[in-house]
């Protein structure tokens, strides 16, 4: 890294790219640091840390680099997560980090010792995937402020979709985290898989499928406000049912038909699975406690009745899908002509 002194009166309040002012703990502009981002070493940050307390730079993260951060000042951390290092480091491997402007701090202890403050998660998927990343360095900060850091409300995916301009987010975001996982082969019963889904993911998802989100979104809300239901269970049914009776040849009318069906109960019979889950969802639906995977259950038990609806099959009752198994319910394959043969026969 070169540093190049510059007079204070002249030195830019922002910096250029390459260019970065450092600022004291106070307001008084010290100089500008341009640096060889990919030149930063251990040794730099130590000698900045303790000469230009307060330094601000942006600096690429080797996974050497990473590395040292973690050998020698990552001693009084918080316990590290496995999970969240595994989450950062698919974003790395994948392309998707882009940089944000959040920073690494690190701080210096009474006896001059560094210290890192936050960033050791980043670090370590920095380590774990071997790929390198920009980021935001404040070096030399006094170790009393590690307890206002990472304190603010964190950006939930819900706000990442609202940002980008998307209605109905608390809806369709967690449906589209559930689609993204079973898209990528995944099971949504598996917790840590669903743990592996980025923001990235869902924004890239919701911009691809942004028509069908919304039609089903409608079509959810339309069958929640008369039988019930989880309305991104409603969701997550309607877009697999659809897409995969596409894949298999099929219009996909039959799924509207069968939504339509549920909604609005007209001509329906004893043993029509439509009528079985309307009564089932009256009942309260999913008796599971707590919200987490109540969703993955509504939709599996909702697919796992449109298949008997299209098969024709009678169904009186309505089991729900037992969350516990892996085996998600596949969408049936069964021609049009099955749900003709039901309405002649029922």
């Amino acid at each position: 890294m070169r540093i190049k002194g510059t007079d204070a009166a002249k030195t830019s309040a922002t910096g250029t790219a390459d260019t970065v002012s450092i600022v004291s703990t106070g307001v008084q502009t010290l100089g500008s640091y341009r640096q060889e981002t990919q030149g930063l070493t251990m040794n730099d940050i130590v000698v900045m840390s303790l000469t230009q307390p307060g330094a601000v730079l942006k600096a690429t993260i080797t996974p050497e680099l990473a590395q040292a951060m973690l050998d020698t000042i990552n001693g009084e951390n918080r316990p590290l997560s496995h999970a969240r290092v595994k989450q950062y480091a698919d974003v790395l491997s994948r392309g998707q980090y882009v940089f944000n402007g959040e920073s690494i701090q690190v701080g210096i202890k009474d006896d001059n010792k560094l210290v890192l403050l936050n960033g050791q998660h980043r670090l370590s998927a920095c380590v774990a995937a071997g790929v390198s990343f920009d980021t935001v360095l404040v070096l030399g900060l006094p170790q009393s402020v590690f307890s206002t850091i990472d304190r603010g409300k964190t950006r939930s995916y819900a706000d990442v979709l609202s940002v980008a301009g998307y209605k109905n987010t608390h809806n369709i975001q967690p449906a589209a985290r559930i689609l993204v996982a079973m898209e990528a082969g995944f099971s949504p019963t598996v917790r840590s898989t669903l743990n592996l889904v980025t923001a990235e993911d869902i924004l890239q998802y919701v911009n691809k499928n942004h028509d069908l989100l919304q039609e089903a979104h409608s079509t959810a809300s339309r069958i929640n406000s008369v039988v019930g239901g989880i309305n991104s269970a409603w969701v997550i049914a309607y877009c697999v049912m659809l897409q995969e009776r596409q894949k298999a040849g099929h219009s996909g009318i039959e799924v509207a038909q069968f939504c339509h069906t549920v909604e609005t109960g007209i001509g329906l019979s004893f043993g029509n699975p439509a009528l079985a889950l309307r009564q089932w969802f009256g009942r309260g639906g999913s008796k599971r406690k707590g919200q987490s995977g109540k969703n993955v259950l509504e939709a599996a038990t909702i697919i796992a009745t449109f298949n008997k609806w299209v098969n024709g099959e009678p169904l009186q009752i309505v089991r729900p899908w037992a969350y516990d198994s892996n085996d998600f319910p596949t969408v049936t394959t069964a021609p049009l002509s099955h749900i003709a043969a039901w309405h002649a026969s029922r």
